[in-house]
């Protein structure tokens, strides 16, 4: 997979970042259901933190000594109970790569000519889009059980075994979890206290999807309203890694209707940027999510950075990347022209090393994000220097 890397144009070099307005033949209406008045999610500059691995998050601390208002918490996939969020840890096996090996869509995998869900149109015939006054509620916790079907049976009764000296153990690791699932939400609790957000990131490259462990939408929406619900998440994040999996897709995207009907729920989408925009795959999966009732306010484009001792040029290679991608949801969203989705659309660079963002390069890519009205910033990969993050922070604040 080829992503691209971003050299961004100094303040005074950026040339006019909008490119040419789309055929309006190519904008799409909204499908029933989606909200055009959902909530924006984060803004600024996004820290990025794993709880996973790091259990002592003190976030409003963190948030005093860097400026930064809004997190994102990742990973949670599928744990070990079936259909049951678990963050991702150093030892979380890699995802499995459903897309195809090449970074183009299948032809039948791409959006339905029509802007209208034909029932056949998805692998499961309960994935058809529902009808409107039908929508079933989301339970707002997890199941007292994680053994119990969707449809409320219970599985069948497990024999009892002896206790052994593993027993204790077991409890004890769960109240350990637990213990550290309430340590989380107070630290979410405080950071919102002094002004802040942050939000979960589903999915990513480690774990089982939650989309592909859950059977239903109903239940993979409880499970996410659990967390959002006992975690106090201001958002949810989809880094998605089954674009090929077209019922996972349809699955996901019932499920954040159902929730974002029950709530005021911004859902953002996190996909790789490559040279010419979003995969073919991405652009496809976005446009099936939003088709079945989802309202995705805001993609953010992971881009690689170059190291810094690339071709020059770096940025306004990601600059070029970025205003593909920017066209592309436009036609997703079915906006007008590009002018209209730039502030639909996030960036976060990810870094080699620390030495690949300047400072130099971190005003650039403020003034760039702030030229064009972007959503937010953000950084993954190495740590960067502290100054290039305070720069970031207190730029777009």
């Amino acid at each position: 997979m080829t992503a691209v890397a971003v050299t961004l144009l100094p303040p005074r070099a950026l040339p006019d970042l909008v490119p040419p307005a789309v055929s309006p033949a190519l904008a799409r209406p909204r499908p029933p259901g989606a909200s055009s008045s959902a909530a924006t999610g984060p803004a600024a500059f996004v820290r990025f933190a794993e709880p996973g691995r790091d259990p002592d998050l003190d976030l409003a601390a963190d948030a005093r000594r860097t400026g930064s208002r809004w997190y994102a918490l990742a990973h949670l996939v599928a744990g070990p109970a079936p259909c049951t969020p678990a963050w991702t840890t150093a030892s979380t096996p890699p995802a499995k790569d459903t897309a195809p090996a090449k970074d183009t869509a299948p032809a039948k995998d791409t959006a339905p000519a029509k802007d209208t869900a034909p029932a056949k149109d998805t692998a499961p015939a309960t994935d058809a889009p529902p009808s409107e006054g039908t929508v079933p509620t989301p339970s707002p916790s997890l199941p007292a059980d994680p053994g119990t079907t969707d449809d409320g049976d219970a599985p069948a009764e497990k024999p009892r075994t002896t206790a052994t000296d593993e027993e204790p153990a077991s409890r004890g690791e769960e109240q350990g979890d637990e213990e550290r699932e309430r340590a989380l939400a107070a630290a979410i609790r405080a950071l919102r206290d002094e002004g802040g957000g942050a939000g979960l990131v589903l999915g990513g490259p480690r774990g089982r999807d939650l989309a592909a462990a859950c059977p239903t939408p109903e239940s993979l929406a409880a499970a996410y309203g659990a967390a959002v619900s006992r975690l106090g998440a201001a958002y949810l994040d989809v880094e998605a890694r089954d674009a090929a999996d077209r019922p996972a897709v349809v699955r996901r995207a019932r499920a954040l209707r159902l929730l974002q009907q029950q709530r005021r729920l911004p859902v953002t989408f996190t996909l790789p940027l490559h040279e010419n925009g979003l995969a073919a795959r991405d652009v496809a999966m976005l446009h099936l999510t939003r088709l079945y009732g989802a309202d995705i306010a805001t993609v953010d484009l992971l881009a690689t950075i170059e190291p810094a001792g690339s071709a020059p040029g770096r940025l306004r290679r990601v600059a070029s990347a970025v205003r593909a991608a920017v066209r592309q949801v436009a036609r997703v969203q079915g906006l007008d022209g590009p002018a209209d989705a730039w502030h639909r659309v996030a960036l976060t660079p990810v870094l080699h090393d620390a030495a690949d963002l300047t400072e130099t390069d971190a005003r650039a890519l403020a003034a760039f994000a702030a030229h064009n009205d972007l959503a937010w910033l953000s950084l993954r990969g190495a740590e960067p220097e502290p100054a290039v993050a305070r720069v970031l922070a207190h730029t777009l604040a």
